[in-house]
């Protein structure tokens, strides 16, 4: 498997990821407005798909050069 290969793989677990950052994100957002909470606390699967999302971006930029 080449680069070009790997970095198509990646960016396709990349957009699943996104997709899943949104989602939580928004559903934490959803939580602390429901609660009148000025403060949004993001959930610890939250954190971890955010740094697993810009983990890839790493990668993918890695890959590419």
């Amino acid at each position: 498997m080449n680069n070009n290969d790997l970095v198509r793989e990646l960016e396709k677990i990349r957009e699943a990821v996104t997709l899943a950052v949104e989602h939580h994100e928004k559903a934490n957002e959803s939580n602390a407005a429901l609660h009148a909470s000025p403060k949004v606390l993001y959930s610890p699967l939250t954190v971890k798909l955010q740094q697993a999302d810009a983990s890839l971006i790493g990668l993918i930029d890695l890959l590419e050069e």
